[in-house]
């Protein structure tokens, strides 16, 4: 499952795919940038690097669902097809949430307006732990609200 189409999320994506057999899933809304590997989309050029072409296996569409056994949110602002992941265990929901940060940049499809209400939905989840590909794990329900809630206050 690919969180959205940038380098640092899916430049390792193929060759997991060659090793482990794994089926490449992407929101539709990303799926073109992946697939021809267009270098400011992807941010490839931001890090001087070229991403090869890599064909998707399946593609998601519309604004949420569940796949292998994960809810997924489409959660545009970072990108046009960024998702956000969850998983309720008996005691805790554990949210994948990527790039909650940003940047965002016209080169990404970037739309700030989107970014906004796609964080509040992602506060109403209300998670107990969030797992954030660049500032790591951050647990308890407080201290996720915090953390998204000061990236909205940060990008007013």
């Amino acid at each position: 499952m690919l969180t959205h189409g940038h380098i640092d999320h899916i430049g390792g994506a193929r060759s997991l795919r060659d090793i482990t057999g794994c089926r490449l899933v992407a929101h539709d809304l990303d799926a073109e940038a992946i697939e021809s590997g267009d270098p400011q989309r992807t941010a490839a050029a931001m890090y001087n690097i070229k991403l090869p072409k890599m064909e998707l296996d399946d593609l998601l569409f519309g604004d949420g669902g569940e796949i292998a056994g994960l809810q997924w949110l489409h959660t545009p602002g970072h990108t046009p097809g960024s998702i956000s992941l969850y998983l309720d265990t008996d005691d805790s929901r554990v949210l994948f949430g990527q790039d909650i940060h940003g940047p965002f940049l016209e080169a990404f499809g970037s739309d700030i307006d989107q970014w906004r209400k796609s964080m509040a939905m992602l506060i109403d989840l209300e998670a107990d732990i969030l797992c954030e590909g660049h500032f790591g794990v951050i647990r308890g329900k407080d201290n996720v609200r915090r953390f998204i809630q000061s990236h909205l206050d940060a990008n007013k």
